[in-house]
């Protein structure tokens, strides 16, 4: 299960922010994404509804970037979230990374 190299940018705990993952340099060549799913698990911190925190269906564009909506993310929380992919040739590709949920001070 490749770590893609790169944690994404922490997302306030109110926010909702769409993450993608770009399969291309996994990718054979003339083969493409056809499905996929995604999952999200606690790393460090605590959150009984971690699964909650993706949102509706996962999209592919392109052929090879897969994008899935994110929401509310839990203070102090370091998540894992992570897609399997299928190709059209049948194989299964994994990609991986971790988003950390911040409280955004609104008082400045």
């Amino acid at each position: 299960m490749p770590y893609v190299g790169r944690d994404f940018e922490p997302m306030d705990t109110g926010e909702t922010k769409d993450l993608s993952f770009d399969f291309s340099g996994e990718l054979g060549d003339c083969d493409s994404v056809t499905s996929a799913t995604w999952s999200i698990s606690v790393v460090t911190g605590t959150d009984a509804s971690a699964a909650t925190r993706l949102s509706g269906d996962p999209t592919i564009t392109c052929g090879s970037k897969v994008t899935q909506r994110h929401t509310t993310l839990q203070d102090g929380v370091r998540y894992r979230t992570q897609c399997t992919a299928t190709t059209r040739n049948g194989e299964t590709l994994i990609l991986y990374s971790h988003v950390r949920g911040i409280a955004v001070d609104d008082e400045g």
